[in-house]
């Protein structure tokens, strides 16, 4: 079992966390609103579908979910993975990261799914509070530079369950 494994909604960061809250996960959302690349696939747990997301793509994204849920007829259980920054000393905290994850736990709550642990809470907590401002935050974060607008969700990199053709 990983950790937070009591939750159906997960949070940690980049790949170690991936691999801490994934482990057992039914989906793993990787995200990353600064620099939309690919997951690093060959890093994350392997049993579980791979979808990857921005802040424009939330909603799209919990919407798949959600529709993974109904065509499965169980909860799915939800690994939420910001990306964060490099650095070469390791995994720099990403601010931009954060919110865009608690606007998926925001959009998930909206959906019915939210039984978050204290990880997820805590991001879906920072976006709720600085909503009205999380565009202008966006601007000022350290990699503004290479904010990517247009970033949606894309298919799943890993889809193991494909409840939507």
């Amino acid at each position: 079992m990983g950790e937070q494994s009591r939750y159906q909604v997960r949070f940690d960061w980049g790949v170690p966390g991936a691999a801490a809250v994934g482990a057992d996960a039914d989906v793993l959302v990787w995200v990353d609103a600064v620099e939309p690349v690919a997951p690093p696939m060959q890093h994350l747990p392997g049993r579980c579908a791979v979808v990857a997301t921005g802040l424009p793509g939330v909603g799209e994204t919990a919407a798949w979910i959600l529709a993974l849920q109904e065509v499965r007829r169980t909860s799915a259980t939800i690994a939420i993975v910001a990306a964060g920054g490099a650095r070469p000393d390791g995994l720099r905290f990403a601010a931009e990261d954060l919110l865009a994850a608690g606007a998926l736990t925001d959009e998930l709550g909206i959906r019915g799914i939210g039984a978050m642990s204290p990880e997820a809470a805590v991001a879906d907590a920072a976006y709720r509070h600085l909503r009205g401002g999380v565009r202008s935050l966006l601007g000022d974060v350290v990699g503004a530079g290479s904010l990517a607008g247009g970033f949606r969700v894309h298919r799943p990199h890993r889809d193991l369950l494909d409840p939507v053709a």
